[in-house]
């Protein structure tokens, strides 16, 4: 609670910054079209997780297999913990793409982030699911003894994948029986080596229902990131996309950050690239999903390229100072996150349960609530309007520039969150 009220008071403070340097340097400045919205998104999109995620990721993982490996009693799983804005799967998934030193085999049995159909028969459907990998015993899963207990070392070398554990369960009745089973079995096949996703407030909700953290004792939180890594996360974007900003005869601003490989880095604005960046940092809780959407906000064009022929968003090949009036340049503007709503207890409840399950369909979200989907449907289609939520593929989920205010909200009237 504590640490959420110094979040907010962070957040206000550069908010009401923000507004102060937007009304200052702002009015020649338009927003981006949406064309060159989609481009960024897909070039976001695109980006591998940060170091920092990868680095936390393989050595975490290098340590746990290790001691698996050469002890008999060491621990056969390792679970990685993300905020509920950060797509873990995808995470997990890309930092072990770009890992050689895996222990062996790699398999990934279980879809990755989708939630079944029928959440209440979650644990047939991961057992159907084991079933077709030889490598995964399902006999005696509900033995108190690992079954390789008395086997070879040597035969640890499969990695089983289990990319987002919030989607093997539902928050209604008989909905996280699939976890317990996927528990059991990990336990029970120690000749293989578990790793876990895990959205960190579906683990601590997990934690209280069927006790996890007591069975995987060991387990790894996604460190925060600082400007320093965000800048050079996003390196690649900017060095093609931005220009400095800064107008003749205007005050020193937000707007002098970033430099282009093809403008002059000015030393002085050192200073004001620093800010920009913890500012983008604070207001996103360190969170890389969130700060990378709040700096691509921040993005604005000059009103006459709205109405001339836009230049590709990419350099052309072999660009250079002389040729950067080819490419579409970009300037940034103060950050600030969105004004939250006013919400509802409603609005509430159906928020935590999208926070806790990632993604999920109006069905599910209906059973996680205990209500009908007629009863959900008006809160959901205000918060859809006012683009607290959006729907994706048939999916709900929190935009995740709202996610900093809204923990806040939510933890002034005792929804339990994940803790720092």
């Amino acid at each position: 609670m504590a640490q959420a009220f110094l979040d907010s008071v962070k957040q206000q403070l550069f908010s009401w910054f923000a507004r102060a340097q937007a009304a200052d340097v702002d009015p020649d400045l338009a927003d981006l079209p949406d064309g060159v919205q989609a481009q960024l998104t897909q070039k976001i999109q695109a980006l591998p997780p940060p170091e920092i995620y990868q680095t936390t990721i393989r050595d975490a993982l290098t340590t746990a297999i290790q001691a698996w490996q050469h002890n008999a009693d060491a621990s056969n799983t390792l679970v990685i913990l993300a905020s509920p804005t950060e797509a873990i799967a995808d995470v997990l998934k890309s930092s072990l793409d770009r890992w050689p030193d895996g222990p062996g085999q790699t398999i990934m049995p279980l879809p990755c982030g989708r939630r079944s159909p029928n959440p209440l028969a979650m644990a047939q459907q991961i057992q159907q699911a084991l079933e077709a990998y030889e490598q995964i015993d399902l006999s005696g899963v509900d033995s108190a003894d690992g079954l390789d207990s008395d086997l070879s070392l040597d035969r640890r070398t499969t990695l089983v994948i289990v990319p987002a554990l919030e989607a093997c369960f539902l928050r209604c009745i008989g909905g996280w029986n699939g976890v317990e089973y996927l528990r059991d079995v990990a336990l029970h096949n120690r000749d293989c080596f578990w790793v876990i996703g895990c959205n960190r407030l579906a683990w601590r909700f997990l934690d209280a229902a069927c006790q996890l953290s007591a069975y995987f004792d060991q387990v790894t939180i996604l460190p925060k990131v600082d400007g320093d890594m965000l800048r050079d996360w996003l390196a690649s974007l900017g060095k093609t996309v931005i220009e400095s900003g800064q107008r003749e005869n205007s005050p020193k601003s937000w707007r002098d950050l970033i430099r282009t490989a093809a403008v002059n880095v000015d030393d002085n604005s050192e200073d004001s690239q620093q800010l920009y960046w913890n500012s983008l940092v604070t207001q996103s809780l360190g969170v890389a999903a969130i700060a990378v959407r709040l700096w691509q906000s921040s993005l604005r064009l000059k009103p006459e390229q709205l109405n001339a022929e836009l230049p590709p968003l990419d350099p052309p090949d072999g660009d250079t100072a002389e040729t950067a009036g080819d490419r579409l340049l970009l300037h940034e503007i103060a950050p600030a996150l969105p004004k939250l709503p006013k919400l509802t207890s409603p609005d509430r409840y159906l928020l935590h349960a999208l926070l806790i399950h990632g993604p999920m369909t109006r069905a599910h979200l209906a059973l996680s609530l205990g209500e009908s989907e007629r009863q959900t449907q008006a809160s959901i289609q205000k918060l859809l309007r006012e683009q607290v939520i959006a729907q994706r593929s048939g999916r709900l989920a929190v935009q995740v520039l709202h996610y900093p205010k809204l923990r806040t909200d939510l933890a002034s009237n005792n929804f339990f969150l994940e803790e720092d």
